[in-house]
């Protein structure tokens, strides 16, 4: 593994740590497959540069949203609780329908919605979305990064062509600790 690999991953073991230990009364748990994810969305945040004024920009807040089925509960809310990025303050939101999508920084599109990406993924293509799944169709449909699980351990994919296609700039520290898909 790389140096970067290395303090990324302890990076978000440190959040699912504290999240555990903040919600286990007594005893002590491994974090959950969703705790490592809910910590790597945040981190994404801090590795991708957004073109300046995207439509989710009129609040001055980064919002992160959350398409079909929430697989998170309120894991997203305690990993974020108190944080921010780049001085911003971190909102979640969460749509049920493609109409109900608003802008965002950061979509994770539920897998549940895997017949759907397509058109979910055209509806947000002018806000310059980082959008994020955890289904292997995902970036063939066009989604920048994708959660896969090996070997027990949550890892990522990203399409650096589809976040070209976004606008988005993926910090090439990001990209050391990816899968990159061609």
């Amino acid at each position: 593994m790389t140096k970067q690999l290395l303090a990324l991953a302890a990076t978000v073991i440190m959040w699912a740590a504290v999240i555990c230990a903040a919600n286990a009364p007594a005893i002590a748990s491994s974090p959950s497959e969703y705790e490592i994810k809910a910590a790597f969305l945040y981190n994404f945040a801090n590795f991708v540069e957004w073109p300046s004024k995207t439509p989710a920009d009129a609040s001055g807040i980064l919002i992160i949203g959350i398409y079909g089925d929430d697989p998170f509960g309120e894991t997203f809310e305690q990993t974020i609780a108190g944080k921010s990025v780049n001085r911003r303050k971190l909102e979640i939101k969460r749509f049920r329908s493609i109409h109900e999508i608003k802008p965002c920084h950061i979509l994770f599109v539920s897998s549940s919605e895997e017949g759907r990406f397509g058109r979910i993924l055209d509806a947000v293509k002018d806000w310059h979305v980082l959008t994020v799944s955890e289904s292997d169709s995902f970036i063939r449909s066009g989604g920048i990064i994708n959660f896969i699980v090996e070997e027990k351990k949550v890892r990522f994919e990203i399409s650096t062509e589809n976040a070209r296609k976004a606008g988005l700039k993926i910090s090439s520290k990001l990209l050391k600790l990816a899968k990159v898909v061609r």
